[in-house]
């Protein structure tokens, strides 16, 4: 059924619950943590807006940041997506049959890829 050992100045209350944990005791030992290299991408989702024609669609932006533990080196690329088209050029594809809308990622307002 279980086996549970009280503290000193330890007094149980209602069902258990202890209200008077006592004085406690002071005690030294040492203490280790490790942290990992980890990275975080934070990006917003890309609205791309209504339109009746894709070319009637104005230019969006977004911002992407990276946060990662400190000395952790990273290193952004993009790859072309799912649904490239011609080799290199960025496509949403429709749910239903082969239908693709083109689009690009910029670094910059410089059209920079």
């Amino acid at each position: 059924i279980g086996a549970f050992f009280e503290s000193p100045g330890f007094k149980r209350g209602v069902l258990g619950i202890g209200f008077n944990w006592g004085s406690g005791a002071d005690s030294l030992g040492s203490l280790s943590i490790t942290v990992l290299p980890d990275c975080r991408i934070l990006a917003q989702d890309v609205n791309f807006g209504t339109a009746a024609f894709a070319s009637k669609l104005e230019p969006v932006q977004s911002s992407m940041g990276i946060r990662c533990s400190v000395n952790t080196p990273y290193y952004v690329s993009l790859n072309n997506g799912l649904s490239p088209q011609n080799g290199n050029q960025r496509a949403m594809k429709s749910q239903t049959g082969n239908t693709f809308l083109k689009y690009d990622i910029f670094k910059n307002s410089s059209n920079d890829r």
